[in-house]
């Protein structure tokens, strides 16, 4: 029996008590914000996260721990098209539309799924948000915290290959930045009442990463506004005073070329990171031990500079509170801010709530 066959059964033997004990839930929850990551769970339990993860978040709350929150639909795995393979993913029946992309992985082919909530009302000049999840995240279950937030808005969520973004170290190799273009083209199509240029971005953690991609990879004016959240730029993106990409879109294990990114001071920007983050570290640093990020505040400066910024560094000490805990940048001459949450996780907490209005207030404004 190969290892990786005895850690799957310990799993499964294992993970019933495990995960139904709430001593157990606190001993793993090693930044105490309330939620288990995928990194806080051992190995062996780690094996049925998604199947605890009921909301597809990329995170365990206690009550998913203790199968309080009901039951997660399983993940599925299908074919993309006749004679196609694919990845795990969550249960894409419901999509709204999909992308069919080939690639590495896939190289007969793979319908990706998108998941949209048209506005209550369907009025000329809609605006749009799409949503990139986290690692681990499903599209199906997170466009509806959304569309709570953004009832006037188009709600778009589209479901990362294998539950991930193709960011350096992931698991996807999918060509994200291709599936982006595609996807703007879609939309304007299916939605015509939409404002092709009033689109807003949101990205959670490896969704976060995903906005980076795009603001340096895409030159053309495909969304007006951007918020990334708890991720903050790889030092392979930035360094040496220049941006970088690879060369194939789909490899970004090394990032090779040079790149001129799109400069605009009418982007508007709300970078979102909590100040005890141990997974993308406030302070930067190492993720999984292997890709090293920037600083929150190298980011936030990074990309305040590239957008027209020309003053001198800021910090917190610059910033102005604008709620509980909550120390909010504004870089002048540029519609790029920062808010750094004072001890804040991984997953915001234990101030996500105020943090979310704000990017809610943000992107409405």
């Amino acid at each position: 029996m190969n290892p990786k066959t005895k850690i799957a059964i310990a799993a499964l033997l294992l993970c019933p008590p495990l995960f139904a004990n709430e001593a157990i839930f606190k001993k793993w929850d090693k930044d105490e914000d309330g939620f288990l990551s995928r990194e806080e769970v051992p190995e062996g339990p780690r094996q049925i996260f998604d199947r605890k993860d009921v909301n597809g978040d990329g995170k365990i709350s206690l009550d998913e721990h203790m199968d309080r929150a009901g039951k997660p639909k399983p993940p599925t795995k299908g074919k993309g098209k006749p004679g196609g393979t694919r990845g795990e993913q969550p249960d894409s029946g419901q999509a709204t539309f999909t992308i069919q992309q080939t690639w590495s992985q896939e190289p007969d082919g793979f319908d990706r799924p998108v998941y949209a909530v048209e506005p209550k009302s369907k009025k000329k000049g809609a605006p749009v948000v799409i949503y990139f999840h986290g690692n681990g995240g499903d599209a199906s279950r997170s466009v509806n915290s959304w569309v709570r937030a953004f009832p006037n808005r188009l709600v778009v969520a589209p479901q990362g290959y294998s539950r991930s973004w193709n960011i350096q170290g992931e698991k996807s190799k999918a060509p994200d930045v291709s599936f982006f273009r595609e996807l703007i083209q879609e939309i304007r199509k299916r939605y015509p009442y939409t404002d092709p240029e009033n689109v807003a971005l949101i990205g959670s953690s490896n969704g976060g990463g995903m906005i980076y991609r795009l603001m340096i990879e895409i030159e053309e004016p495909l969304f007006r506004t951007a918020v990334p959240t708890v991720s903050s730029l790889l030092e392979a993106q930035y360094h040496d005073g220049s941006f970088w990409k690879s060369k194939d879109e789909s490899d970004t294990d090394e990032l090779d070329q040079k790149v001129k990114p799109r400069s605009d001071s009418k982007l508007q920007i709300l970078y979102v990171h909590g100040t005890e983050d141990k997974v993308v570290p406030f302070d930067g640093g190492l993720r999984f031990g292997k890709y090293r990020h920037l600083s929150a505040y190298e980011t936030a400066n990074t990309l305040a500079r590239l957008h027209g910024y020309q003053g001198k560094e800021l910090k917190k000490p610059d910033g102005k509170e604008v709620g509980n805990g909550l120390h909010l940048l504004q870089f002048e001459g540029t519609k790029v801010n920062f808010l750094a949450v004072e001890d804040g996780s991984h997953g915001l907490q234990p101030r996500r709530d105020g943090a979310m209005e704000i990017v809610t207030e943000f992107i409405n404004k």
